[in-house]
Parts: C-alpha cells; structure tokens; sequence
C-alpha cells in the first residue's frame, strides 16, 4: 500500500510503484525474446511439415525444450503418414485408424503443451530422440 500524490491510499496488491520498474532491463529483453523465440518453433514444429521444417531452422540449437518438441512433432507426423499408409490396405485399415487418431492426438496434445511452455515428454513418444 502506498499513498498517491493526492493523499488517497493506492491498493496495489503489494506489487512495487508503477513507475518504479515498469521498464523491462536490456537483460530481460534477451530472455524473455528467447523464450518467445522457442516458444514460436515449439509450436510451429506441430502445425504442418512446413512448420516443422521452419521450427528446425529458427530453434535455438541449445535449447532441450524446443528439441523435445521437434522430435514429439516429427515422431507424431510420422505415425500420421504410416497410420494413413496402413488405412490403405484393406484387412489392417482399422488399426491404421487407430494409428492415425493416436497421432491426432498426441500431436494436439504437444501443441497445447507448447503453447502453454510446458516442456515434458508425451507419454509413449516422448522418449524418442530424431532431432539431436
């Protein structure tokens, strides 16, 4: 709590003056620009194959996070194209479904998982390293 220049009480919730540290540091800006950077590659890995490509060349090569989500993304389209490969045959068709839904959906569930910068491992497909 603080007292503003008019001699009211200012309730802000314990959080320091506005104005005292309102300006982000030049230290920030390189961090928090590379969390967005690995953000944005994180999720563009699980859009398309182009995304993914793209996600490849803009990731930061250190980055483990952004690396775990390119290899759950390409992992997931991969299971995507055989699961169609397999719909094809006629006997095996419904287990290409299978296939194909399973991929669906750890796909959209690493792109909600980008999105929120969670970095653990799906389950059954996080394990798998392509991208070193």
């Amino acid at each position: 709590m603080r007292v503003d220049r008019g001699g009211g009480v200012c309730y802000n919730k314990g959080r320091e003056p506005a104005g005292k540290h309102s300006r982000i540091s030049p230290e920030r800006k390189g961090t928090r620009m590379e969390n967005n950077n690995s953000r944005l590659a994180s999720i563009l890995a699980y859009l398309t194959i182009i995304g993914w490509v793209i996600a490849y060349f803009i990731r930061d090569k250190e980055d483990a996070g952004v690396r775990q989500h390119l290899n759950q993304a390409i992992v997931a389209a991969i299971g995507e194209i055989i699961g169609g490969i397999l719909v094809a045959i006629p006997i095996i068709g419904i287990i290409g479904m299978i296939v194909q839904i399973a991929a669906w959906v750890l796909a959209i569930w690493g792109l909600i998982r980008a999105i929120k910068g969670n970095n653990d491992p799906l389950p059954y497909i996080g394990g798998i390293s392509i991208v070193k």
